[in-house]
């Protein structure tokens, strides 16, 4: 087989949360960029369009990544992506290999259960209970008003 050639592709990392102009860094909410190691570069967009650079640093808490301002003035809000970034290899999934045999297991005959029919009357036996009467009220009682 050709070997393919992966193209380099643009990672989204996530969002500026907060920016320390003062400190010169900036706190990324993000997902995905738990992987990514300090020293990292990255590109902040801000929603005017312009583009700014930080580099990932090694504190992180969280969902939260900080970076240091390399050039340009980041905005809160502005989508931080990885440039370039070449895509983690798929892991090959396993060979189907021929599975085991488990050892044969003893059959036994099953013994043979019958139910036995149950017997329902058909017609109501002079025994059978009947309704409870009603109850009668004493006689000193009035019956409710509605």
């Amino acid at each position: 087989k050709p070997k393919t050639v992966e193209k380099p592709t643009t990672l989204v990392v996530g969002t500026v949360e907060m920016v320390n102009p003062e400190q010169h860094y900036v706190l990324i909410r993000s997902d995905r960029g738990r992987d990514l190691p300090a020293g990292t570069e990255l590109v902040v967009m801000a929603a005017d369009g312009t583009r700014s650079t930080v580099v990932l640093t090694p504190e992180r808490k969280g969902t939260f990544l900080t970076a240091d301002i390399k050039d340009g003035q980041p905005a809160t809000m502005g989508l931080v992506y990885k440039e370039n970034h070449l895509p983690t290899p798929p892991v090959p999934a396993p060979t189907p290999s021929t599975p085991a045999t488990p050892p044969p297991v003893p059959s036994a005959p099953l013994p043979n259960f019958t139910l036995p029919t149950p017997q329902i009357p058909l017609e109501p036996s002079p025994a059978a209970p009947t309704a409870p009467a009603p109850a009668s009220l004493p006689p000193d009682l009035e019956p409710p008003v509605n």
